[in-house]
């Protein structure tokens, strides 16, 4: 299932209802002519999972749309090797993002 909101407050409430057993979030940005992505993976208990991030270099070189297809492909990374490891069973993951 894919959604798509463009309000924030609207985004968060469904964030925090959904009863994921994983949430994995991730962020990209421009800083300072860097660019670099991260991902967040939670379980429900809000204990971390693991997180990895990335750094490009400089923002002349990278844009940020490529460091957001990162952020999702260390989403999947994510789910796909640390959660399958994991002594928890997951069944259902979120992966949130912010465009």
């Amino acid at each position: 299932m894919t959604l798509v909101t463009c309000d924030k407050k609207e985004a968060a409430s469904i964030i925090h209802t959904c009863m994921d057993d994983i949430k994995v979030y991730t962020d990209s940005s421009g800083f300072k002519d860097d660019i670099g992505v991260a991902a967040l993976a939670t379980h429900q208990d809000s204990s971390v999972v693991c997180q990895l991030q990335h750094q490009f270099g400089k923002i002349s070189h990278h844009t940020v749309f490529k460091a957001n297809l990162i952020g999702v492909l260390l989403a999947v990374h994510i789910i796909h090797s640390k959660v399958q490891c994991s002594s928890k069973c997951s069944k259902c993951t979120l992966i949130a993002l912010d465009n």
